[in-house]
């Protein structure tokens, strides 16, 4: 059966929760630097391979750009002191390496 034009069809989705039904508290919203001690995981570590990989695969951001991949990625408030380090590690792993340097990797 097609769907005329300018005509939408009706879904049927049923919901499978409210989300009004699901509690939330900021006590889980803030263990994030503990729950990545715990695992091992410091904040420098992270984010500097983070930001090696987003230069791996996005060449060439600037200021503002950096900025908002940071906050996309590091969604937890506890994250938000690294974006300088975010951004300089970015763009440290950005630098052109040198040809000698290419040659050795």
């Amino acid at each position: 059966m097609a769907i005329p034009a300018k005509e939408t069809a009706q879904t049927r989705v049923k919901r499978l929760f409210r989300l009004r039904e699901i509690p939330h508290t900021g006590q889980a919203m803030n263990t994030y630097p503990q729950i990545c001690t715990e695992i091992g995981l410091d904040c420098h570590t992270c984010i500097e391979g983070t930001a090696r990989n987003l230069a791996k695969v996005c060449k060439g951001l600037r200021g503002k750009m950096i900025g908002q991949l940071f906050v996309q990625i590091y969604t937890d408030p506890a994250c938000s002191r690294m974006h300088a380090q975010f951004a300089s590690a970015y763009e440290d792993a950005s630098e052109p390496r040198s040809r000698a340097m290419a040659a050795v990797a």
